[in-house]
This record gives structure tokens, C-alpha cells and sequence, in this order.
């Protein structure tokens, strides 16, 4: 008999299922000097010359993966490089789409996957709470209301009011993570963007 309350896909707020990821590597096998390389160079016939000694080859990323997760859930991704833990987070946020397979969140999808990803460099931070808040679909009211809160939490001080450009990598992250806090995505994705941080914000983010 079937379970007395069967769950359905809109109980989970992300759910993947037979999730494959593929990448096209091209393999060079001829080998390269640096005589006939700035003589490639020189005669325009890189990609030619190169096709000639050369393979391509489908490399799975992801392959048959199944998951789901329910609100309020906390998944961590564990294993080495290059085993597709950033693939799989680009794939949740609708950056890569699948090869075979389906991917579905529910509601609003935070994510802060590589440094700066949805910044205009040449805003100011506090801009930039703006910007990024609108491409999320977040009206103008809600974010402004929280904007204090999330340059606090930042740490930037004044340097809210200087370019994004001008920024390290750590005060980025600060800066995306307090705004993707404050507008409470109801899906939010990380990638290993906090071990970038000092000791006393990662341990104030958490």
C-alpha cells in the first residue's frame, strides 16, 4: 500500500533527479615548441594546425545524481577538486542548464558562487545593494529599509561609498553574503565564498 502521506515534489525546495553534467575537453597530442607556436601565431592557422593533432572528449561532471531538500535544510558538498561540487551549485542556480536530467527550486534562489558574480564594478557598494537587489526581483522599499543593517554587517564602514573595483576579494564576499542574508532567499547557494574571509566574520556568519 502507498504511503498515508506520500510526498510530492512541491514539498522540497530543491530537488534533482538524474542530474548529468557534460564538459567538451579537447585534448592537444602534437607536440607544441616555441618556434611553431609564434609561427602559428604569425600565420593565423592556430585552430587549423591544432584540430589536426587534437581530440575532443565528453567529460562527465555530474552524472545520474538524485537529491532533495526540504525548507530549513542544510546540505553540505564534500570531496576533492575538480570532483563537480561548483558544477552542481551552477546548475541549481540555472547557470549551466543539464545534459539529461531535471532540476527545480522552489521560490528565490540566492547564490554567491565566485567573487563579485552580480556586481557592477564601477557602483558604489551601497549601489550595488540596490543593483543586485533589483535583478533579484527585490523591490527598491525593502532593500533601502535594510540597508544599514547590511553595510553593518559587512564591515565595510566607508568604504560602502567607494567603487566596487577598488574592493579585495574578502570585502566582496563580505558584501554579497550580508546582502544575500538580508533579502532571505528562499534557496541560498555557497561556494566555499566564506573561507575567504577573516576569522571573526566567518565566525560571526555563521
Amino acid at each position: 500500500m502507498p504511503p498515508d502521506n506520500p510526498r510530492t515534489a512541491q514539498d522540497f525546495s530543491v530537488s534533482a533527479r538524474d542530474l548529468g553534467v557534460k564538459y567538451l575537453v579537447r585534448y592537444q597530442h602534437e607536440e607544441m615548441t616555441l618556434r611553431s607556436t609564434f609561427t602559428q601565431a604569425l600565420v593565423k592557422k592556430l585552430s587549423s594546425a591544432g584540430a589536426a593533432g587534437a581530440r575532443r572528449e565528453a567529460v562527465w561532471a555530474l552524472s545520474d545524481v538524485s537529491f532533495q531538500l526540504r525548507t530549513g535544510e542544510i546540505a553540505a558538498l564534500i570531496g576533492p577538486n575538480g570532483s563537480g561540487k561548483t558544477t552542481l551549485l551552477k546548475t541549481l542556480a540555472g547557470i549551466l542548464a543539464p545534459d539529461h536530467g531535471e532540476v527545480s527550486t522552489v521560490g528565490q534562489v540566492g547564490c554567491l558562487l565566485t567573487f563579485g558574480v552580480g556586481f557592477n564594478a564601477h557602483l558604489t557598494g551601497r549601489e550595488n545593494i540596490l543593483f543586485s537587489g533589483s535583478m533579484l526581483g527585490i523591490k527598491n522599499e525593502k532593500l533601502e529599509a535594510c540597508t544599514h543593517d547590511i553595510i553593518e554587517l559587512s564591515e565595510l564602514g566607508d568604504f560602502i561609498d567607494a567603487p566596487v573595483r577598488s574592493y579585495s576579494s574578502g570585502m566582496r564576499i563580505r558584501l554579497g553574503f550580508a546582502i544575500s542574508i538580508h533579502i532571505a532567499p528562499d534557496v541560498l547557494l555557497l561556494d566555499e565564498m566564506l573561507s575567504a574571509g577573516d576569522a571573526a566574520f566567518s565566525a560571526k556568519s555563521g
